[in-house]
């Protein structure tokens, strides 16, 4: 960066400030001349009595009256004269303006790139965005004041100086003729630049997110090299800054010349009628002259100047806090990053490290003389446990981190000594810290082949035109440019002749990471428009066919209810059954319904709205006793409560409310916060016992007049449901299941969901179904994926580049044991001609490597074959160091029965019933399998069932289970596998009882922890004296 603020100025703009100082220069003559223009009007046209007159050089007769409008119409030449160079001076200088901006932000973010990446340990995110943002905005302001403003407003100031009048006004009330003009014109001006202005702060906010993400994703922005692709994204949302402020400034100007041309035409006035009034003699030349003198404003250009003082201070400061912010020490090489890639190297050599050695700011030594050499292709496992320094020498192979000393040398190459367009193409990196960013799934795996613009994007006349102006401002402001539009992905870097390769390609690191199903998952969940996708959602309706045929089955028919207008559904909410369709919009959205005009006049027939409001208040009582004595932030607020708890003590003041003069002396506000509950009732799920069969038909009544009267202006605020159409206000899954699942069948969930795959798989639909969860969005940061999704996208975008070398650093810790033997087995099998670099905490006996290594307070020790674990390992990654009713009564009552629950209070045992789901087993099934993962305990409530063993003699029966009995319970406290197979012998009902569950009781009520302790002794007691008597 320039060292002075001058210099930066004088360097990137010494044309543009020569000839705003030409300008106004150009404009203190035409001043002048409005000036002195007024004074010969007076003395000459005016006051010098009647008669001829010449004009002026032409040397033309006058009378004395065509004189003075001569001299008035060159007067009103001057003023337009002069106010167009006001506006051209003030338009030009705020391009300029916006230019240098751009280009200061557009410096920083590129050095922001070029920081060495242990900077960013001691800068924040919101640090570096806040630099680049709001503190460039005041520099930004005084780029085009800091020359052009002092000559200008100091020539005013200097020729105004001369003809300084102070007179009393007569005439003064003329310019009140130009106040409806102003009043009329100006606000509707000013409504298209505060349109604007709020453009602009939506795009700075994009912008401000953008830079984040570059921020956040700085170790995947050099691992992929995909620096010139964030450097013209960046510099595409920096032109879209620039062309809103650019209109900003043209429309102010605007307004600006407009007050102007109204101020002066004023005086204009002026000597036309007030000249004319002096010849007749109704008034006098000194009335005039005053009215003249008192549209003198002299504080303007002291004013401009003062403000133009304290701007340079106050942007001279900024400068060189920026200046000071942005120049660090050991920053990247330009060419680092800007390089072109060299084809002819190739890192599939040996990978040599010599006396590696790596040291924190503080002195401290994180990795200490490492040394080793690796054939390629090779498999190899770094372990050792948190602090060790082997995430910091992850960063070092994967050129992240430069070493403090020492080298590293692949294929003779020194690896520091290349640019990110050969290590960024030919090393791939997936560490914990790797970054999400805020796009499709797709979009993220992807990311690492978007290096340079590989293809034009296809405009018109008119985009191309557009394009080419974005370009030229882009080049001007010293940004890129690449186009944003264009096609970045890079197929030659995949190994894809096409687009369709690609997506060949893709799905095949998914099938490796093992997210395949994921994202077929994702798709089911997503909406898609039928215009859009025909073939896909003519398919959805196959499919729909193809699995209500399958749902005759006797086992199945019972999983799923299907929607049916003539039947109301039990598994589907209250609101569902009343609309029978999918809101499309706010209009009939679930959380407006209770105050919908349209729909509350539906409810008052057949008196339905008073009865669902008295629903409502028993749904709340209900409510407030199971839910108000935990605290605020609870998980059950969300999983289980109509109420939450920031609304709790509200809905508490209404039932008092209520019990002092009844529902119907209610205020509209508390009616509408009663009748907001039942809309979200299932009658299955919830079990209230609230909604019985006859109010049942009274909502199917109420829904065919719903449909019946809904006018015009409401219909596309509903997509009905409809046996033999498209619903493209629900998802595929909703689509083709038509339905809602049965609450309480067991495995319900897990068989219709394997049922809707192979009918999909029939129809040849997972591709399709797969494109669509491709493109769902990741949110922010990755925020709306699992912890294990996350590590596998990032996992894939790495394999998908096809590099020469894998770095894998702790990046699947979020997936099981066995899931991640899968994983790195499809690794091997994926990556035999690549080399994978395994860091992880201890070696998986079944990882298959060639070579394994041990770091132990940074230093590194060769193992051989792997054949210990590194000991106390640590789990964090090195470089962080880092609802009720009657419909319960029954389930109460078995609660209370239970010896490991019967000392709990009503309230408790009410609470843990609602929050548990009740399940039916079918005779023949297993509730649980030997070995299963246990999560669950289940309280039987009717119905018999066996528990099994499986031995050396084969499979033995234990015991018979009986009603009120628990089982399964262990699962509660321990992570363990189930030590038995249950077997259902009769129809069996189960209340399932998970750990969280209890867990979060627990912490509420320490009751049940003793009670648990207590039942558990028992048990371990009788278990004991079992054994001694065999």
């Amino acid at each position: 960066m320039k060292r002075s603020l001058y210099r930066y100025i004088m360097a990137y703009s010494k044309r543009e400030q020569i000839v705003l100082v030409l300008t106004a220069l150009i404009s203190h003559p035409v001043l002048y001349m409005t000036f002195k223009l007024p004074e010969v009007i007076i003395n000459d046209a005016i006051g010098a009595g009647e008669g001829p007159r010449e004009l002026p050089v032409f040397g033309i007769p006058l009378t004395q009256l065509q004189y003075l409008v001569v001299l008035c119409v060159l007067f009103l030449i001057l003023v337009c004269i002069n106010g167009g160079l006001k506006y051209f001076n003030n338009v030009y200088r705020g391009a300029m303006n916006e230019r240098l901006l751009r280009r200061l932000r557009f410096i920083l973010f590129h050095r922001i790139l070029r920081f060495p990446v242990s900077h960013f340990r001691k800068l924040s995110q919101g640090e570096v965005v806040s630099m680049v943002t709001a503190e460039t905005e005041p520099v930004g302001g005084f780029f085009g004041d800091s020359i052009a403003l002092p000559v200008y407003q100091g020539g005013i100031l200097i020729t105004a100086l001369a003809y300084i009048m102070y007179e009393n006004t007569m005439m003064g009330f003329i310019a009140i003729s130009t106040v409806p003009v102003q009043m009329y014109i100006i606000p509707k001006m000013q409504k298209v630049v505060n349109n604007l202005a709020r453009e602009r702060v939506r795009t700075v906010r994009q912008l401000s997110n953008q830079l984040g993400e570059s921020v956040g994703g700085i170790y995947d922005l050099h691992t992929h090299d995909t620096s010139e692709y964030e450097s013209t994204r960046i510099s595409a949302t920096l032109g879209e800054i620039y062309f809103i402020r650019l209109r900003i400034y043209i429309w102010k100007f605007l307004i600006k010349f407009l007050n102007n041309f109204l101020a002066q035409l004023t005086p204009i006035v002026f000597y036309l009628v007030g000249g004319y009034l002096v010849m007749t003699g109704s008034y006098t030349v000194g009335a005039l002259m005053a009215s003249i003198g008192a549209h003198k404003e002299l504080a303007a250009p002291w004013k401009e100047l003062l403000g133009w003082y304290q701007r340079l201070a106050d942007a001279q400061i900024k400068y060189d806090q920026l200046r000071e912010q942005f120049d660090t020490e050991g920053m990247l090489d330009e060419e680092m990053l800007t390089s072109d890639p060299d084809k002819s190297i190739q890192l599939t050599g040996n990978i040599e490290a010599s006396n590696l050695s790596l040291t924190d700011d503080e002195g401290v030594k994180l990795i200490e003389s490492a040394s080793f050499t690796l054939e390629q292709p090779s498999r190899v496992v770094i372990t050792g446990p948190g602090g060790s320094g082997k995430g910091q020498l992850a960063h070092v192979l994967a050129r992240i981190l430069p070493p403090s000393g020492g080298s590293i040398k692949i294929s003779n190459h020194t690896l520091f000594d290349l640019p990110e367009s050969v290590t960024g193409r030919q090393i791939g990196y997936a560490g914990s810290e790797s970054f999400m960013f805020n796009a499709s799934v797709r979009e993220n795996i992807l990311y690492g082949l978007q290096r340079r613009p590989m293809r034009d994007a296809d405009y018109d006349d008119e985009q191309a035109a557009e394009f080419l102006r974005q370009k030229t401002e882009a080049e001007r402001s010293g940004n890129r440019n690449h186009d944003i539009n264009a096609d970045w992905i890079d197929l030659d870097a995949a190994g894809a002749t096409d687009r369709e390769d690609l997506n060949r390609k893709l799905l095949k690191a998914l099938d490796v990471v093992e997210m395949s199903n994921d994202i077929f998952q994702m798709g089911l969940q997503r909406q898609v428009d039928p215009n859009i996708r025909k073939r896909l959602t003519a398919g959805v309706l196959e499919a729909r066919e193809r699995l209500r045929e399958e749902l005759e089955g006797p086992m199945l028919k019972t999983m799923v209810e299907l929607f049916d207008g003539d039947k109301y559904n039990r598994n589907a909410s209250l609101a569902e059954n009343l609309l029978f369709g999918t809101p499309v919009g706010s209009e009939f959205a679930p959380e407006n319904l209770s105050r919908n005009a349209y729909l509350l006049e539906i409810l008052k027939q057949d008196n339905l709205l008073d009865d669902l409001t008295q629903v409502g208040l028993q749904i709340a009582r209900t409510m407030v006793e199971l839910f108000s004595d935990l605290p605020p932030g609870h998980e059950f607020f969300e999983r289980y409560s109509f109420i939450s708890a920031d609304d709790l003590p509200e809905y508490q003041s209404v039932i008092r409310r209520s019990e002092r003069g009844g529902i119907a002396e209610l205020k509209d506000e508390d009616r509408a916060k009663l009748l907001s509950l039942p809309f979200q009732l299932t009658v299955a799920r919830h079990r209230l016992g609230v909604v019985d069969e006859e109010m049942e038909e009274r909502i199917l009544k109420a829904r065919s007049a719903f449909h019946e009267n809904l006018p015009d202006d409401l219909k596309g605020s509903v997509e009905f449901f409809d046996a033999n159409a498209y619903n493209a206000a629900a998802s595929i899954q909703d689509n083709i299941l038509f339905g809602r699942l049965a609450y309480g069948r067991s495995e319900a969930k897990e068989r219709i969901g394997s049922l809707i795959a192979e009918v999909i798989d029939e129809l040849d639909l997972r591709g399709p179904v797969m494109e669509v969860g491709l493109d769902s969005s990741v949110g922010i940061s990755g925020g709306r994926l699992s912890g294990a999704q996350r590590q596998k996208v990032i996992l894939a975008r790495a394999l998908v580049k096809q590099p020469h070398i894998l770095i894998v650093n702790e990046s699947l810790t979020s997936l099981d044991g066995s899931e991640r033997r899968r994983v790195l087995a499809n690794l091997r099998e994926a990556c035999k001609d690549q080399t994978i670099i395994w860091f992880d905490n201890e070696v998986d006996p079944e990882g298959e490597f060639d070579r394994q290594f041990v770091m132990k307070s940074g230093r590194l020790v060769d193992q051989g074959e792997p054949d210990i674990r590194a000991e106390d390992a640590d789990p964090s990654d090195d470089d962080e160091d880092a609802a009720t009713g009657e419909g319960l009564a029954e389930e109460v009552q078995l609660l209370r029965g239970l010896p490991l629950l019967s000392g709990l209070d009503r309230s408790t045992l009410k609470l843990i019933a609602f929050t548990s789901e009740r399940l039916t087993f079918e005779a023949g099934e297993e509730m649980f399998h030997q070995g299963d993962e246990g999560d669950a305990a289940y309280i039987v409530m009717d119905g018999e069932a066996e528990i099994w063993i499986d031995t050396d003699d084969g499979e033995e029966m234990l015991r018979p289970v009986k009603p009120n009995e628990l089982i399964g319970e262990i699962a509660l406290l321990a992570e363990v596998p189930r030590s038995a197979t249950v077997k259902i012998t009769r129809r069996l009902t189960a209340l399932e009882l998970s750990k969280s569950q209890l867990i979060n009781l627990i912490e509420q009520d320490r009751q049940i922890a003793v009670e648990m302790m207590r039942v558990l002794a028992f048990r371990l007691d009788d278990t004991t004296k079992r054994l001694l008597t065999r």
